[in-house]
């Protein structure tokens, strides 16, 4: 989902970044700090809203530390969270291993319903009349995958955690784990609660629509296409050269 987020958010106005040009990096001098704990386990721990561009280098974007993750849903939806780590030293191999959501009561949101993706980043270049030649390195798209093989000290990498909410869950508190993995060893457990309410969302006639461009990976597209219809966008608006012969009467 973010891979068209991001694109329509901040991506929209870049494109790719020559070699001949020099790279400008996002700049943030905010002040950041990590306790005793933090820096002994190699990261701190943020959640900021989804729809914030966190570069690798932002501070003052990435709100408060946490040490829990919560959210909340209707049966049927798909909700979002995002997790930022913020490495205080060279970490290898990380990963987000979420558990299954578990209901005072004994319900279960299976460990299939809970997806993680890694936020990938890319030099881009911004288009405009007085920046012509500044590139950055900004977060470009989600990779299908809960592992990241580096993250360099002192820079953010930014894990999608997505949870689809089975359509007939009873609505209470659920509450799980997501654990979190640097080369091979469990450095933190951060508890989950997902609260799903009592009632569901109507469907609605109106048309929600992203842009994208025209892609040839027809795996890709099933799989994209099935994203957006789980967040509850019916359309698709292209942007580029279709192949087809179209006219106005």
């Amino acid at each position: 989902y973010l891979w068209l987020l991001v694109s329509w958010i901040v991506i929209s106005s870049l494109s790719i970044a020559s070699d001949e040009l020099k790279i400008y990096a996002y700049s943030d001098n905010s002040s950041l700090s990590a306790t005793t704990g933090e820096a002994s386990r190699g990261f701190m721990v943020f959640s900021p809203d989804y729809l914030k561009i966190i570069f690798q280098n932002s501070k003052s974007e990435l709100g408060p530390k946490v040490a829990q993750l919560s959210l909340a849903a209707c049966p049927g939806e798909t909700e979002p969270i995002t997790l930022v780590l913020r490495a205080t030293e060279k970490l290898r191999n990380v990963r987000m291993i979420p558990t299954k959501l578990v209901s005072a009561s004994g319900q279960v949101i299976p460990r299939r319903a809970l997806s993680v993706q890694t936020m990938a980043y890319a030099n881009r270049s911004r288009i405009t009349d007085d920046e012509k030649d500044l590139y950055l390195d900004v977060p470009y798209l989600l990779e299908e995958t809960d592992q990241c093989p580096v993250i360099f000290a002192n820079a953010n990498q930014t894990f999608w955690i997505t949870v689809q909410v089975p359509g007939e869950t009873p609505d209470g508190i659920y509450t799980g784990n997501i654990e979190i993995m640097v080369d091979g060893i469990s450095k933190a457990s951060i508890p989950l609660s997902l609260e799903v309410y009592p009632f569901k969302l109507r469907k609605t006639p109106c048309q929600f629509s992203l842009f994208q461009k025209l892609r040839e990976d027809g795996t890709f597209l099933a799989r994209a296409f099935q994203d957006l219809k789980n967040h509850q966008i019916n359309t698709i608006a292209f942007c580029g050269k279709s192949g087809l012969d179209m006219s106005l009467d």
